[in-house]
C-alpha cells in the first residue's frame, strides 16, 4: 500500500509534467544535458551548475535522470524512513525552459493545478517569490489528501541557466516538511566564473 502512494505520487509529478509540456512549446529532445550524481549526501549536476546536499538520514532511492517526456527529468528521488506509514521524500527535477515564458510563479502554480481534484488540495501558505542563496525562489506551500491522510508539500523552483529546476518536499508532518524544505539553504549555483 506504501509503494502505491509513492507511485501514486510519482505519477501525479509525470502528469504534471507532461501536461506543462503540452502547453508550453518544447522543442528541445536532447535536454538534459546531464543527470548528475550523488556522493554521499550530496547531489552535484555539472551540467546545471548545481550541488544540493540531502538532509541528514535521507535515502537516495533513484539517482540519475527519468525522462518525463522531451523537457523534463527527474534527477533525484530521496527518502527518509519515519516510522509512520510514509516516508518523507524530496524529489529534485528540471525542467527545459528555454522555448516558453512561464515565470517561476506561473510554473508552481500550474503544478499545483495539475493535481487530481479527488486530492482535495488546499493551500496552507500563500506563494512567494524567495531570494535563497543568491536566486529567486518560487516556493508554494499545499495540503492533500491521500488514502484519507493528510501529505504536506512545497513545491519549491528556480530559473537557472536554460532550466526550471524544482524541489518538491513531502511529508505526513508539516513541521518536518517545513524542516525538508530549508534544506534549499544548502544549494548552490555555480555561475562560469567561479
Amino acid at each position: 500500500m506504501n509503494q502505491m502512494r509513492e507511485y501514486g505520487f510519482l505519477l501525479v509529478l509525470l502528469i504534471t509534467c507532461g501536461h506543462a509540456q503540452e502547453s508550453a512549446k518544447i522543442a528541445s529532445p536532447s535536454y538534459p544535458p546531464s543527470q548528475g550524481r550523488v556522493d554521499g549526501q550530496v547531489y552535484r549536476n555539472d551540467a546545471l551548475g548545481l550541488t544540493y546536499r540531502l538532509p541528514d538520514g535521507f535515502e537516495v532511492q533513484q539517482n540519475g535522470a527519468a525522462a518525463l517526456g522531451s523537457s523534463s527529468v527527474m534527477l533525484v528521488i530521496a527518502d527518509q524512513h519515519t516510522g509512520r506509514p510514509l516516508k518523507n521524500r524530496i524529489i529534485i527535477a528540471a525542467t527545459d525552459a528555454r522555448n516558453y515564458q512561464w515565470s517561476t510563479k506561473q510554473f508552481a502554480e500550474h503544478f499545483v493545478a495539475s493535481l487530481p481534484d479527488q486530492a482535495h488540495v488546499a493551500i496552507t501558505r500563500g506563494a512567494g517569490l524567495e531570494r535563497i542563496v543568491g536566486q529567486d525562489f518560487y516556493q508554494i506551500e499545499f495540503r492533500k489528501m491521500e488514502s484519507g491522510q493528510a501529505l504536506y508539500q512545497a513545491f519549491v523552483c528556480t530559473r537557472w541557466k536554460d532550466a526550471i529546476v524544482n524541489w518538491t518536499f513531502v511529508s505526513s508532518s508539516e513541521q518536518e516538511m517545513a524542516q525538508m524544505t530549508a534544506s534549499i539553504q544548502s544549494a548552490h549555483f555555480l555561475r562560469n566564473n567561479q
